[in-house]
């Protein structure tokens, strides 16, 4: 790291002294006023002075008369930009700045029309109204404005965007709905599905999506539908791009605290108009004391027991022994190098990323289901504090080469990819004092519970080693063969190889009655080629049509073996024989138009898709074994339409709704083979985690209460339909002896008995819990009053006005037989929050 580091900055002082930097001369300046529509005075106005050739930026404040001045201004010509909150910015170039001399620049800032967003979701610079496919890019004042701070609340601010949240710093994305439900901690080799970037640097972690904090992040773009051509294999569904406030030239410190104790540190070298260098740092931690559990039943704690307390969980309850603390370090360093070739433009981008990340559950439940209920042994056993630590270590480094042009009717883009990733990942089961109480009963010498690499008391360890290398080259190019209609069409070859090691050690990963050391190695590799094809029509200045054909990629990976002395009944044989999944594919069609309504004041976009999913990556809980594995299911599909619409009327409204309707289904109960009904596969069955309504508006009034003064208020809502969590929640549940019914939410307490163990806590007053595997839809409310200047901003909000109660994803343990929880939201938060532009 310190190496490199050191090879660019040499590189960029070389630049530097190839190039010439230019001396000091004489400053100039810029003067001039700013008035409105009807020629009075507006003070408080921002004036920027951006040098064309270097990206150096002056500032200045207009005062009571309007009149500013920008001073200490190298000769050249220059950009400016005069900007107030509630009106339109305005801007002229080309001003000429002599040595010495003054020029003049005077504005008429008229009522805020809507805001022109620049995005890059196709590696050059467009129009948010321009790109010809389905996207979304909310500003980080819009979001703001709607109470959204994280990735889950972003989502639930764009149509056909979900987020599953698993835990602390655990989010699975969605796209489309094209979802293989939830991901597990002790799941390494599983690969996400939604890609996700900060700025041109790749973060994605499966389930560890980082949730990073929105401050100085100037856009975060959604693209919908699969982007393999030039984002690669995470984008299966769609990607995630967070666009950050980039440093400028002249600004000497970019450092941003967080309240999650971490800084962004970034600086950008211009040596020549050429040529610019940007290395940046960014760090964030975060910790948690505890899960945003509620927990429902627990086999330690349930209103059933007539051998200990009964209780009953109250509804913002859980139910732990012992503390559930939750750690993430997340340290990203990259470098942007950029190089204009004249007619072609050169980028490289370097990136290192690094994830510490400590989970640490209460696995008592789980524990005693075993040793109590499994194995039979007593209350003063099973009932001894287990924590479980899962430990996550991720290191990536990652190479992206490309070339950009344009020419005529021709614009294009080409280049190589390349990463390594390794992810370290172990769990340790702890359960002190086990050995001693539990040898004499179990007829075994005393340290039998310790093994080669677990210590004595520790019943499960493991360390298992994924290394994932991969490359790819890419190219797209857009032909516009009239003045009205653009082709685009672009591929990408992608090849991967990906090695696991893997040590299983503890008595529950082999026997009852002694150790034993597991070990296993794999090896899987895959390439292919991913096309897409797209076609956008002007009808008119205010009206597009676009059609798109891609197709996306998820790369496949190695299941871990089963734990088989926790296997009951017929799950061992039902969930052997899996060693390896394959490659999910997805060929996605859509059509949709965009169009600009009220004079530039608003516009309109819907889009209608259909997806067909080959090998869909199931994530599945093996039963009662306590192991979760990856299933292909042959077939699948998802269909839907996104509506969005916003409008700026007048100086004082601004309004937003979208939705998105989504359907998206199995089509095949096939999953080796046969047509067994295993862990809910069967053909018609909703794909897990996605919502087939989800819909969010915002509605702002502001108003100018003094010169360079705006105060507005903001309502906004999120609704989110039904969801399931995992495809088993569409399967059956823990079945007794005679039941002819039993989906999943349906547990029988007495099943362990039955299977020649033990009930815990029992004799029980009732067999059955019973409960909705099926998410509830909600709707969260948000309001928030905000005082905005030129240099600063207040705001007073209400997030979560009505206090609803949401559950956001199902949490159980065991396949529901130690313990069933939802993760819910944040209850209602009040607070005020400041903010400074400098």
């Amino acid at each position: 790291m310190v190496s490199a580091a050191k090879r660019f900055l040499s590189f960029a002082a070389l630049a530097a002294v190839l190039y010439g930097v230019p001396a000091a001369a004489q400053g100039g300046r810029i003067t001039g006023f700013v008035r409105d529509p009807q020629a009075a005075a507006l003070s408080g106005v921002v004036i920027r002075a951006t040098n064309q050739a270097t990206g150096t930026i002056r500032r200045a404040t207009s005062a009571s008369d309007g009149g500013y001045t920008v001073t200490d201004l190298a000769p050249g010509a220059y950009t400016v930009t005069a900007s107030l909150p509630g009106l339109r910015s305005a801007s002229q170039k080309d001003v000429q700045v002599t040595a010495g001399g003054a020029a003049s620049v005077d504005f008429v800032l008229n009522p805020v029309m809507l805001q022109a967003v620049t995005v890059t979701a196709m590696l050059r610079e467009q129009e948010l109204a321009a790109v010809p496919f389905s996207i979304a890019a909310p500003t980080e004042q819009a979001l703001r404005l709607r109470g959204a701070e994280n990735i889950e609340q972003i989502a639930a601010n764009v149509a056909g965007f979900s987020v599953q949240n698993l835990g602390p710093g655990q989010s699975q994305a969605a796209i489309r709905g094209a979802s293989s439900g939830q991901i597990a901690r002790d799941q390494p080799g599983v690969k996400e599905e939604v890609g996700a970037y900060l700025d041109g640097a790749v973060i994605s972690l499966s389930l560890f999506t980082p949730d990073l904090d929105l401050f100085d992040v100037g856009r975060v773009e959604v693209l919908r539908g699969p982007q393999g051509t030039l984002f690669g294999a995470g984008s299966v569904s769609g990607t995630v791009r967070y666009i950050s406030n980039q440093p400028e030239l002249g600004v000497n410190d970019n450092v941003n605290g967080t309240d999650r104790a971490g800084f962004r540190a970034a600086l950008r070298l211009a040596p020549s108009a050429k040529f610019n260098v940007t290395p940046r740092v960014v760090y964030q931690e975060l910790k948690a004391d505890g899960w945003n559990r509620i927990d429902a039943f627990n086999i330690l704690a349930n209103p059933y027991t007539t051998t200990r307390d009964s209780i009953t969980l109250g509804e913002r309850q859980q139910f732990t022994q012992i503390r559930e603390p939750f750690a993430d370090k997340f340290l990203l360093a990259d470098v942007n190098l950029q190089y204009d070739l004249g007619s072609t433009k050169l980028t490289s981008i370097t990136s290192y990323t690094h994830r510490d990340i400590l989970v640490v559950r209460d696995a008592t439940a789980l524990t005693a289901s075993v040793t109590g209920g499994t194995i039979g042994l007593p209350a003063a056993i099973y009932m001894l504090d287990s924590p479980l630590n899962d430990a996550t270590i991720s290191k990536v480094w990652t190479q992206e080469v490309r070339l950009s042009g344009a020419r005529d009717r021709l614009r294009w883009v080409v280049g190589g990819f390349y990463s390594t990733n390794t992810r370290d990942y172990g769990q340790d089961l702890s359960d002190i004092g086990f050995d001693t109480a539990a040898a004499p009963l179990l007829g075994a010498p005393y340290g039998f519970t310790q093994g080669l690499r677990a210590p004595k008391d520790h019943l499960f360890w493991s360390n298992l080693h994924n290394d994932l290398k991969q490359g790819a080259l890419f190219g797209e190019a857009t032909y516009s063969a009239t003045p009205q209609l653009d082709l685009t069409a672009g591929l990408r070859y992608y090849n991967f190889t990906e090695d696991r090691g893997l040590i299983f050690d503890g008595i529950f990963t082999n026997n009852n009655t002694g150790s034993a050391l597991v070990t296993d190695t794999g090896t899987t590799k895959a390439d292919g080629v991913v096309p897409r094809f797209i076609a956008s029509y002007k009808v008119s200045d205010a009206v597009t049509l676009n059609a798109q054909a891609s197709r996306g990629f998820r790369l496949g990976g190695i299941n871990d073996p089963l734990n088989y002395p926790n296997c009951q009944g017929t799950d061992s044989a039902t969930f052997s024989g899996r060693p390896t999944w394959k490659d999910q594919t997805v060929w996605n069609y859509e059509a949709g138009v965009k169009s600009r309504l009220f004079g530039g004041r608003g516009s309109l976009n819907v889009s209608a898709f259909y997806m067909d999913i080959r090998n869909l990556q199931l994530n599945v809980t093996a039963g009662s074994c306590s192991s979760r594995l990856v299933f292909n299911a042959a077939k699948a599909r998802s269909q839907g339409v996104e509506f969005e619409v916003t409008a700026t009327p007048n100086e004082y409204l601004d309004f937003s709704f979208s939705a998105a309707l989504n359907d998206s289904k199995l089509q095949s109960t096939d999953t080796t083979g046969n047509v067994n009904v295993i862990s809910g596969i069967q053909a018609g069955n909703r794909l897990p985690s996605v919502p087939q309504l989800q819909m969010t508006g915002a509605l702002t009034y502001g108003w100018n209460v003094s010169q360079g003064s705006r105060l507005s208020i903001t309502g906004s809502f999120q609704h989110v339909g039904s969801r399931f969590t995992a495809i088993n929640d569409l399967g059956v549940g823990v079945c007794g002896t005679g039941v002819t019914s039993c989906p999943f939410g349906m547990v029988d307490m007495n099943k362990f008995a039955e299977d020649g163990g033990a009930t815990i806590c029992g004799p029980l007053t009732d067999s059955l819990f019973i409960f909705k595997a099926e998410l509830p839809a909600y709707t969260l409310l948000n309001v928030r009053v905000g005082l905005k200047r030129a240099g600063w901003e207040v705001g007073v909000f209400a997030n979560n006005l009505t206090d609803e109660r949401a559950l956001l994803a199902l949490d159980r343990e065991r396949g529901a037989r130690a313990r069933v929880g939802f993760l819910t939201n944040q209850p209602r938060t009040m607070g005020v929050s400041l903010r400074f532009d400098y």
